[in-house]
């Protein structure tokens, strides 16, 4: 039996139902943030706050910073959420996927 979650049956690859949470928009999202921050910072990126004007040429220019002795990169979570996906579907660190973009 599928677990149903906001109309959406969940199964994994080998047809075996994976449990997902539900989320509601008030009290989760601070949260949600606040553990993308805190794992953006454990791999040595820095959260940026979302842009509201997008630059002319239509790309995202990222700087590495040196802070407290380690090199950090400020980045957007969008990107570092897609970032961190290719990287596990390549098995490499997520800091060498952002490397070679």
């Amino acid at each position: 039996k599928a677990h149903t979650i906001n109309g959406a049956n969940k199964r994994g690859r080998d047809g075996t139902s994976v449990g997902a949470r539900c989320f509601s928009a008030s009290s989760s999202s601070s949260s949600g943030i606040q553990s993308i921050k805190s794992e953006m910072e454990y791999h040595g990126f820095c959260y940026m706050q979302p842009r509201k004007w997008p630059r002319s040429d239509g790309y995202l220019h990222y700087r590495k910073k040196t802070m407290t002795g380690h090199l950090v990169c400020a980045v957007h979570a969008d990107y570092y959420l897609l970032i961190r996906s290719f990287a596990k579907l390549a098995e490499v660190d997520i800091r060498v996927m952002h490397a070679s973009v």
